[in-house]
């Protein structure tokens, strides 16, 4: 079981100031990219493609380090999993252009099945940090309220789904003060 209240917190700001960094560029970029080229390319559904195994593997252990680290209420852990979600979601659309034309179909429809794999995952793993930015991207992929659960963790948003529109999630962070 998840044990936040439960546990001594670990809040160290550099690193959260760090973490927030990426919330704005590249953790934007893992969930705009899919639900742009899923709207630009596929029809707005999510395409019938194949689970990349190797990211399946990778998601699984991520996923567990992300447990482990919400029972000792260790933040920067928590969040520098997370971040490896979001990177991988950037590595399928740099490897197989999900949506560029040019590059073959089959490639493109499993990488991005393979993302909203990953941002299902990352949506449910954020979902205790920034529950609002979360209910926001739940409305994008235009999933049920239920999907927070625990239970959850693991599963892919199924082929043919209708995804919604896109919405702002993780504005830009404003340069610290200069004295």
């Amino acid at each position: 079981m998840i044990a936040l209240a439960e546990r001594p917190s670990d809040f160290d700001f550099a690193k959260f100031t760090e973490r927030n960094d990426f919330l704005a560029g590249p953790m934007n970029a893992a969930f705009e990219k899919p639900i742009s080229a899923c709207h630009g390319k596929f029809g707005g559904r999510v395409p019938d493609g194949k689970l990349d195994p190797k990211v399946l593997a990778e998601t699984t252990r991520i996923v567990g380090r992300y447990v482990k680290a919400m029972d000792r209420a260790d933040y920067p852990s928590l969040l520098f999993a997370i971040e490896n979600c979001a990177r991988t979601v950037n590595s399928q659309f740099a490897q197989h252009k999900p949506h560029d034309d040019r590059f073959p179909e089959e490639a493109r429809r499993d990488a991005l099945f393979t993302s909203f794999h990953v941002l299902k995952n990352l949506m449910i793993m954020l979902h205790p940090f920034v529950p609002a930015t979360m209910e926001r991207v739940r409305a994008s992929l235009n999933l049920p309220a239920d999907v927070f659960s625990l239970d959850q963790l693991g599963s892919s948003i199924p082929a043919g789904h209708a995804i919604g529109a896109m919405a702002k999630f993780f504005p830009a962070t404003a340069p610290p003060p200069t004295h």
